[in-house]
């Protein structure tokens, strides 16, 4: 009974490994035949006869973000939730993020993960994604492509020593995996304590079929495309929410676990990850970003009450 719950919440662990990439191959990666097109030339659906303008293609100002990802465990869908915090500068069609916090994550299915509030105020201050770039480009369907780049992350470990340069590097994971491995599960050590609890890199608490705690380190990259059925409507003011595609690739060390909990993460390849975004308005006067504090804690917990876990990917 213990292997199989093993088995079960290996699958659902890991957060954004739960999601994975959308095809990949032998090394974790996307498989290039699978893989989703280019984003200027797969956001519309069919031509209208109506040329989205750039003041309508315009997604400067404050935005929140929800990350959905699934994987399959014993037969069952587990989902994963991530939260995010942006402002965003756009110039003609290129983007830039000039603020970002990671506001925590969760992962419901046959087993629920949590992440403890150490943790996530650490998670908020690490990995900041000032400066990544991306574009919006108007379609002639009346929508706006959009494209924001590859950006690498780490959990648990020294971001200088384990992140490769630039952080858009377009690399795969296993080339990072060799040129850059993580600290092997012999060598807690060499981790980073970021929650502060004792145990090396971050914790986890599991509940559900089984319960107990696990503490690793991870590494990813991500990236966020529109695609057909996915597609960012042109509008001066966007009212709905956005869902996009989610792309990325993860890989993660278990250090110390409770028994039957070290088993790493396995994606659902067939699954379509998404990112939801809402809009707050172009500046914090707009009535939509009274959720913004000046305490950024309370900031990112607003965050996760607006955009509640879900399990499901949009």
């Amino acid at each position: 009974m213990r292997r199989s719950a093993g088995v079960v919440l290996g699958c659902a662990l890991g957060v954004l490994a739960c999601g994975g990439d959308d095809s990949a191959g032998e090394d974790g990666e996307p498989d290039a035949a699978t893989r989703p097109p280019d984003m200027q030339s797969d956001a519309g659906s069919g031509d209208a006869g109506v040329i989205a303008g750039p003041e309508t293609c315009n997604l400067s100002g404050i935005w929140i973000a929800r990350q959905n990802a699934e994987s399959i465990a014993a037969g069952q869908p587990q989902y994963a939730n991530t939260w995010y915090y942006y402002e965003l500068t756009q110039r003609g069609t290129e983007l830039e993020v000039t603020r970002h916090m990671d506001c925590g994550l969760e992962v419901l299915g046959t087993v629920n993960v949590v992440v403890t509030p150490a943790t996530t105020n650490a998670l908020r201050v690490h990995n900041l994604q000032v400066g990544r770039k991306g574009t919006v480009t108007p379609q002639s369907d009346g929508t706006c492509a959009l494209a924001l780049e590859r950006f690498w992350s780490v959990r648990g470990v020294s971001e200088a020593r384990y992140l490769p340069t630039p952080r858009s590097r377009d690399a795969t994971l296993a080339q990072l995996q060799t040129e850059l491995p993580l600290p092997p599960a012999s060598m807690p050590a060499a981790t980073e304590d970021w929650d502060g609890d004792g145990k090396p890199g971050i914790g986890w608490i599991v509940s559900g079929i089984v319960q107990g705690e696990r503490h690793t380190a991870q590494r990813d990259w991500t990236r966020y495309f529109s695609a057909p059925g996915y597609t960012l409507r042109a509008a001066s003011d966007f009212r709905e929410d956005v869902v996009v595609r989610a792309e990325f690739s993860v890989e993660e060390i278990v250090y110390d676990s409770s028994p039957g909990l070290n088993q790493v993460s396995q994606p659902n390849a067939a699954a379509a990850h998404t990112l939801t975004m809402r809009f707050l308005g172009r500046t914090r006067d707009d009535a939509r970003a009274s959720m913004v504090s000046g305490d950024d804690a309370v900031t990112c917990a607003n965050v996760r009450s607006a955009l509640p876990p879900t399990r499901a990917l949009r």
